[in-house]
């Protein structure tokens, strides 16, 4: 069976290219007959499924289309010269220079979804006629998400749903098409969720939003701090660098909240209008205006009622689909069946310890504190959990949530069980920093780890501090008092074993700091207060392997400045000692005077 993460979508957010995408699936409209006569003949060369692509869209097959035929596959079919020269009407000498380098930007249209959407690149004959499969299929996730698709799970399928066959028909820019699309919208649970939190916050960020959407501390639902944001957008001189802030610094999260968002806005229930926000370091504040940020109108408040239902509107029915109840986790088939079998205890009001009785019942044998997280999360992906007379219960109809087979025995990863094992240790700090432990694992979220670690610290632990990263500069650094330090981030799935030329790079941030001269033009130590005279160094992966203490020692008798290392684990240990006073701040900086692994005593 085919894993899709159905219900959270990135990037898909013309909903015209969405409309076109269901008609392609339609005999008798004018953009499937185009398709079958013209587009895939054109473009979609034999060798890649050319015949299958136009048996899938003619007559009775429109009801059973194979998902892989409307997404295409991507990079692995790749066009010759002849093909480049023929389509798009490159000469000889450009068409095998694009050959020679491959990847995406000489993939062939293999996918029906793909001729729907028309690219942004230029070629020599005009427009490039498709898009690539990744972006084809956000736009089929998004049709499924919200129901105006019908998806079989067994075979993999998709088909124009009812609701999709009436919205095809209606004018373009009509209000009869919102109001079809706004209906669709409405069974969207995330959507929903974003709605919720306008009505009751108002004007809000991306940031603002992404920090409340999804499940919390997990992989696949990041979220950057605002305030980390907009310091290191004030802070930083190059206008090239502070570009690179406003277009990369985005979490999963804060992605789905500016998709939805913009679906808000063209329908005429939300507006968006920059927020200007102010946060505050060390005595110093930071100002900007954020551009991704929304308000309700009142047409959306008037319909946001409809998704709860009230004695006059009939409550929509949620769609929830297994896929959409985890998305990065490494174990997510465990945990979306553990939230599957959850929410179908929720059908009747129950204790959280009646609750996790029933959940041990069904194999799921979780602690309270994972039960409650979930219930938490629940609310956050945009479903309605009541919590009434010391029992929850789910005060929503739900469509479209089943269990395949082929998963119910699925087991919960180590690193799953971790984090549920530190979700009952940490009482004080937020949940969502357990994202820390899948990101100092995956050596693509570099940047992630290094601002969820820092914000942790300062916004959890209270320290004053200040993410840095980038070229030539550590990865953060924090102070409290007298007592200060360098802070540097390594994700790795298997360990990390301080290979001497980092810690070669750790020596040269203290010798920096140390002679605060012309040697480094960026200046990152000017970071740290003016009364900050004793520093340490500290390193923070997932788990540390080989001989990093030997390395520690190098650091240390080169130096003259002790440090240590911290596993993912010991630093929400150690933000959580400190939050709950149980650790002094400045006493904490002590554990750092013996060159080793840090270890935090348990409660």
């Amino acid at each position: 069976m085919a894993e899709h993460s159905f219900g959270w979508i990135q990037e898909a957010g013309n909903y015209s290219g969405l409309k076109e995408v269901l008609r392609a699936m339609v005999p008798g409209t004018t953009r499937n007959f185009r398709l079958i006569t013209k587009d895939i003949p054109a473009y979609v060369p034999e060798r890649f499924g050319r015949e299958a692509l136009v048996a899938a869209i003619t007559g009775e097959n429109c009801r059973h289309i194979p998902y892989r035929l409307l997404k295409g596959r991507g990079m692995t079919c790749q066009l010759t010269v002849e093909e480049n020269m023929s389509m798009f009407g490159y000469d000889a000498d450009t068409a095998e220079g694009i050959v020679r380098k491959g990847g995406r930007g000489n993939a062939a249209c293999s996918g029906i979804a793909q001729l729907c959407l028309t690219a942004q690149k230029m070629v020599p004959s005009g427009i490039k006629p498709y898009q690539g499969d990744w972006q084809a299929e956000s736009f089929v996730r998004w049709g499924i998400s919200i129901g105006l698709m019908d998806y079989e799970a067994k075979e993999d399928t998709c088909a124009v749903s009812d609701l999709g066959l009436a919205w095809i028909q209606t004018e373009d820019g009509s209000e009869e098409e919102k109001e079809i699309l706004g209906q669709a919208y409405l069974s969207y649970p995330p959507l929903v969720r974003v709605m919720s939190l306008l009505e009751q916050y108002g004007h809000m960020t991306k940031f603002e939003i992404g920090s409340r959407l999804g499940f919390k501390g997990e992989a696949g639902f990041t979220s950057i701090p605002q305030n980390i944001f907009v310091r290191d957008y004030c802070m930083e001189q190059s206008p090239q660098e502070k570009m690179k802030i406003l277009q990369n610094a985005e979490g999963s999260s804060d992605k789905y909240a500016r998709m939805i968002g913009k679906w808000l806005c063209a329908i005429g229930w939300a507006v968006q209008e920059p927020k200007t926000v102010t946060e505050y370091f060390a005595g110093r504040s930071f100002k900007m205006n954020i551009q991704q940020a929304y308000t309700l109108t009142l047409r959306g408040r008037k319909h946001l009622k409809r998704a709860y239902g009230t004695s006059s509107t009939k409550r929509i029915p949620k769609r929830v689909m297994w896929d959409m109840l985890a998305t990065k986790a490494q174990d997510r088939t465990y945990l979306r069946n553990r939230r599957t079998h959850l929410l179908m205890c929720l059908k009747k009001p129950g204790t959280l310890d009646s609750l996790t009785e029933a959940m041990d019942a069904m194999g799921f044998h979780e602690a309270p504190a994972v039960i409650a997280d979930d219930l938490e999360n629940f609310k956050n992906i945009g479903l309605n959990i009541v919590y009434t007379g010391g029992k929850y219960k789910l005060h929503d109809d739900i469509c479209g949530l089943s269990l395949p087979v082929q998963h119910t025995g699925a087991s919960k990863s180590d690193v799953t069980a971790l984090k549920d094992h530190l979700r009952k240790q940490l009482t004080y700090v937020d949940h969502k920093y357990l994202a820390l432990i899948d990101l100092s694992r995956d050596s693509k979220a570099n940047r992630d780890f290094e601002i969820e670690t820092m914000a942790l610290l300062i916004n959890e632990a209270g320290f004053e501090g200040m993410h840095l990263g980038g070229a030539s500069k550590p990865d953060g650094i924090y102070y409290d008092g007298s007592c200060g330090m360098i802070v540097d981030t390594k994700a790795y799935a298997k360990g990390y074993a301080l290979p001497v030329g980092q810690a070669d790079e750790m020596i040269r941030y203290i010798e920096e700091n140390k002679t605060r001269g012309q040697i480094n033009a960026n200046h990152w130590w000017e970071a740290f207060d003016n009364n900050v005279t004793c520093f340490h160094y500290m390193f923070v992966s997932a788990e540390f392997t080989g001989g990093f203490e030997k390395r520690l020692d190098y650091i240390a008798k080169r130096t003259g400045i002790c440090g240590g290392a911290l596993t993912a684990k010991q630093l929400l240990l150690m933000a959580e000692a400190v939050k709950s006073g149980r650790l002094d701040r400045k006493e904490s900086f002590e554990l750092f005077e013996h060159n080793q692994q840090v270890i935090i005593p348990n409660n």
